[in-house]
């Protein structure tokens, strides 16, 4: 009975240590009112991003999370990675934005999405012409996070907890159980 409870315990523990990055899904546009109220050309763009983060604590760093590594995709067309820069919240519950700036390789050149709060408070994103010509300047754009949600340690952790003290009871036709 004892190394039961010690053996429940054990897991309990280990299934509740917290995963080492968070997974954020990001979808952006073209801001045609950003881009008219900065009178600028903005090419017409849409994005989607795949971001693994980790939380930092806060510091000097004026960060809430690093960026580890991102993947996604351009016009639906164009794959883009990239690792490094990092999310930031200027409130507990405000939407995290691209503080210092996510670079991303596409079509072997370097180019970013960062956030423009010297001009117009919008996310912002630097894109260099690809071979086929299109794409191409820079354009200010939505910015849309959603964290994505991980299974709950607890339920999990509990349902293996209770089959484990389940099976020998049913499956055990030997074994000797006290009601």
């Amino acid at each position: 009975m004892r190394a039961r409870l010690c053996l429940m315990a054990l897991l309990l523990v280990l299934l509740s240590i917290p995963a080492l990055a968070d997974e954020f899904i990001v979808t952006g546009q073209t801001d045609p009112f950003t881009c008219t109220k900065m009178d600028s050309q903005c090419p017409s763009v849409t994005f989607t991003l795949d971001l693994n983060a980790e939380y930092v604590p806060p510091s000097d760093e004026g960060i809430d999370y690093r960026v580890v590594s991102f993947t996604g995709t351009i016009d639906g067309e164009y794959s883009i990675s990239g690792i490094g820069g990092g999310l930031r919240s200027f409130a507990p519950a405000a939407t995290l934005i691209p503080w210092d700036p996510l670079i991303f390789t596409i079509e072997s050149q370097q180019d970013f999405i960062g956030w423009d709060d010297l001009n117009a408070g919008s996310s912002f994103i630097q894109m260099t012409p690809t071979s086929a010509g299109s794409l191409g300047g820079p354009a200010f754009v939505t910015w849309s996070i959603a964290k994505v949600p991980e299974p709950s340690s607890l339920l999990f952790g509990g349902i293996g907890l209770m089959c484990a003290w389940l099976l020998p009871r049913r499956h055990c036709p030997t074994c000797k159980v006290s009601s």
